[in-house]
Parts: structure tokens; sequence; C-alpha cells
């Protein structure tokens, strides 16, 4: 990660979060000299669905009927401007796995009409539901997770730069993402 190379005090941010398949945790290593390194926490991969789709009963879905299914996905503009697609992507070209995008957005409320009205399908992590859930209030959820058969693991991550001091506001912000993830929050051994 080239974000990672950065030494320089003045251009490094604060806090970095990354998101890797869990098989690539280890190679983070090699930066334990310049960064705190935290696990946050570890998930597999499922798909968000209404309620009513023909999959929602299902036990899990293929990687092969996940590429046949209408998907809105999650992506980001990078500080050049270009857009920058989602990592599950380039997870899933290991598995000859294209994905058939009929939305793009940065925000998970802009998926809600999607997913709800039963016209894309979402590839989430396994702890999303809870996590919406809980963001949405009380409204009535007619959107569910199914797992993918193929057990894919993603492993969260905060990386702190050791050569930058730490101000009270990081300070505090870190604590506060140690207690959000206080059963799995580690160092990276």
């Amino acid at each position: 990660l080239p974000l990672l190379e950065i030494n320089n005090e003045d251009e490094a941010p604060d806090i970095i979060f990354v998101s890797c398949a869990s098989s690539k945790v280890s190679s983070f290593g090699k930066y334990k000299d310049s960064y705190e390194i935290y696990i946050l926490n570890e998930e597999y991969m499922c798909v968000l669905m209404n309620v009513e789709s023909p999959y929602a009963k299902q036990q899990s879905i293929s990687l092969k009927t996940l590429a046949t299914l209408p998907l809105a996905g999650f992506t980001y503009i990078d500080k050049q401007g270009k857009m920058q697609h989602p990592f599950i992507e380039s997870l899933l070209n290991k598995y000859g796995i294209k994905l058939n995008y009929v939305f793009l957005s940065d925000s998970f409320y802009n998926w809600d009409r999607y997913i709800e009205d039963g016209i894309a399908y979402v590839l989430v992590g396994s702890n999303y539901m809870s996590d919406y859930r809980k963001d949405r209030g009380n409204k009535n959820i007619s959107t569910i997770t199914v797992p993918l058969k193929e057990k894919i693991t993603t492993t969260h991550m905060m990386l702190i730069p050791k050569f930058k001091e730490k101000m009270p506001p990081q300070e505090v912000f870190q604590k506060m993402v140690e207690q959000h993830y206080q059963s799995t929050f580690s160092p990276l051994k």
C-alpha cells in the first residue's frame, strides 16, 4: 500500500483504516516498525437482499450465482479524482468472478431503495446487518443477508503512525474505536 510507505509526519494521516483478505494480514507485519497495527475484527462475506428475493431462504449463495445477480457496490473517489472500485472486486479476481454492477455508491444509505425494492443485491460483511439495524432504529427492515457458499473472510485493521505525535482528539478517537471493537480488538502479532 503506497499510503503506508509515507514516513513524513506532515504527509501521513493520523489514523489509517484498512480492509483486506484475511490471508493477507501477515503481509502487514513489515510495517510494525513504523505503525501501531490493530486488528479490529474479521468477518465473512454475505449477500444483502430483499426478504422477498428467491434467494432469501437459501442457506448460502455461490460465487457463480453471485456473478449473475444485479449488484450495488461500494466505491469512492481517491485524492487524484479517480473512482476506486470495491476492494472485494480484487478479492474475487482469484476466483475468476466478474461482478455485475448496476449501481455504485459511497454510502449504504443510497443502496436502500435498490435493495428494499428488490432491484439489486449487495455484497457485505457478516457484521453489516447488526450495524445496519442499529443505525436504522426501529424502522421495519425488509432485507436479509445470506452467506456466500465459499467462505471468503476479510479483516479490518487500524494503523497509527509511530513517527507522528498523537494529539488528544486522536487519542480519544482511538479509545472509541477500541471500545467499539472491544471483543475483537487486538494488536497485530
